[in-house]
């Protein structure tokens, strides 16, 4: 790949670009994928490009964004993305645009998810247009995990018959996985542990570390809605080992955030109290102002309950709907807002609703570590 682009043969490019994308993907080796797509964009710098070649370009820049997001490059990531929707903004019918738009999906997080969720439907159309079974069919598990109830269903099945047909691996994991997602949200728990644990181990046979991750993560999310925490634990723990080895610093986050909240479950209020801190700051450091919530698990706001936050608890339960896959834990979360309403005035409580409406999400973030740091 990187011979090609230092002689310019990007044809050669054009078709290994994405395939190499794959494989780096779904193995994890984050730390050389992201070198080697750094000296290859530094080539396509090097020459003067037809229309066709900028469009190589952007995809190859859209397709850094992954690794470099994996080292933490959060600032970079949004100004490589930047430098690609600049250049494809004039073929807005193209394969490379395509793949742009859903690539967008997986690695740039600050920007308007419904947006984002339409690109990835615009993108499905060219592809089916264009017959790349291979694209649609990632494109089809893409949508399933930025949707919830019965379209989700029916992306996770047409991901899985569409990766049936061409036997791929990584594609029927995935599909399973967001299956299993779906069941979970259900309360069909028998199909998801039985979806999830076939998922999981379809991803160990080809080694995805990025998948088991994943899958491990949503394994402890369902035994935790089970109320089966120590399993829960077992499950999370296992992504945070595999995500230290990886050094994906948000996964790490999210993971230990999760760990917080089973801690909480089983009323290890110190330990939990440590690690949502440990998580929180890592967020904070690593986005700043650009900074977002993923569905925090409702022990969280259990949590800053007991530690004599209720505005923050109420605020956090009361956002979570709105929170990006906010679905995850939202009959819990209904449930424990109107146990925490129970027990303050009314008066208090239309003031931490109103604040809620209004609070930014940097804002909330601070306001929790400074409530976890003092204890």
């Amino acid at each position: 790949m990187l011979m090609a682009a230092r002689a310019g043969n990007f044809q050669l490019l054009g078709k290994g670009l994405v395939p190499f994308f794959f494989v780096a993907y779904t193995g994890g080796d984050f730390n050389e994928s992201n070198a080697l797509f750094r000296k290859m964009v530094a080539e396509f710098e090097r020459w003067e490009l037809t229309d066709d070649e900028r469009l190589m370009y952007a995809l190859c820049l859209a397709l850094y964004t992954f690794f470099l997001e994996a080292e933490n490059k959060f600032e970079q990531v949004l100004k490589t993305h930047e430098k690609a929707e600049n250049l494809i903004r004039e073929h807005n019918q193209s394969w490379e645009y395509a793949w742009i738009k859903v690539i967008e999906n997986i690695t740039v997080y600050n920007a308007d998810w419904k947006r984002m969720y339409e690109n990835a439907r615009k993108a499905l159309k060219i592809f089916q247009k264009l017959k790349d079974e291979y694209a649609v069919t990632f494109t089809y598990n893409t949508l399933a995990s930025r949707s919830f109830g019965d379209t989700k269903r029916a992306y996770c099945q047409k991901a899985l018959d569409n990766a049936r047909n061409h036997n791929g691996a990584r594609d029927m994991a995935w599909a399973l996985m967001e299956l299993g997602r779906y069941e979970t949200e259900i309360g069909d728990f028998k199909k998801a542990e039985a979806s999830l644990t076939d998922a999981y181990s379809r991803y160990f046979s080809i080694q995805a570390i990025f998948g088991m991750i994943d899958t491990s993560r949503y394994q402890g999310i369902l035994a935790q809605k089970q109320g089966k925490y120590t399993r829960a634990k077992e499950y999370y723990e296992h992504a945070l080992g595999l995500s230290e080895n990886v050094g994906w610093r948000s996964f790490i986050a999210e993971c230990k955030e999760m760990l917080g909240g089973v801690a909480i479950g089983m009323k290890d209020y110190d330990l939990g109290r440590q690690l949502l801190l440990d998580s929180i700051t890592s967020w904070i450091i690593s986005y700043g102002d650009k900074m977002f919530f993923t569905a925090p698990p409702p022990e969280n706001s259990l949590l800053l309950e007991h530690l004599g936050y209720p505005d923050l608890a109420v605020i956090l339960l009361t956002n979570a709907p709105d929170i990006p896959f906010g679905e995850r834990w939202k009959p819990q979360n209904e449930k424990l807002l109107e146990e925490i309403k129970s027990r303050y005035s009314q008066e208090e409580l239309e003031k931490w609703v109103e604040r809620a409406g209004q609070i930014k999400p940097i804002e909330l973030a601070t306001a929790i570590r400074d409530a976890l740091a003092e204890g």
